[in-house]
């Protein structure tokens, strides 16, 4: 879900580009079948919740569609990520690792959303403008 939207427009005084900022709280809990084949065993993450506040910026605006040139997305801290996995039935040595498997996992999927995603990091969407433009 998204709460707690804060909308900013704006104009860039030296080149006069239309911007249009959004701060979103996220949630999202929800049930996921992400299988991942590791050499001890096959891990299968069955729900992810995700909580933060991300930022996306929309730019330039246009008055015409796509209504915008592209889109920045980010987080100005590393968001809440938490999960719930099952390891395959039977594999003792690996029912046996699995709070250090998901300690692991959890510390590299934090790094990686870090890189990605946390100020100045963050992802890029270039919109295509198509060769005749509708209005």
């Amino acid at each position: 879900t998204f709460s707690d939207a804060t909308v900013y427009r704006r104009l860039r005084s030296a080149s006069e580009e239309k911007v249009l900022e959004v701060d979103v709280k996220l949630e999202f809990d929800g049930d996921v079948e992400i299988v991942l084949n590791a050499v001890v065993a096959e891990v299968t993450v069955c729900r992810v919740v995700l909580q933060g506040e991300a930022s996306i910026v929309l730019r330039p605006l246009l008055d015409v569609k796509p209504v915008f040139g592209g889109a920045q997305i980010f987080f100005l801290d590393v968001p809440i990520v938490d999960y719930d996995f099952a390891v395959s039935k039977g594999n003792v040595a690996a029912e046996a690792m699995t709070s250090i498997v998901k300690s692991s996992l959890r510390k590299a999927l934090r790094t990686e959303i870090q890189n990605m995603l946390v100020i100045p990091n963050r992802i890029l969407l270039q919109m295509r403008l198509p060769d005749k433009v509708e209005r």
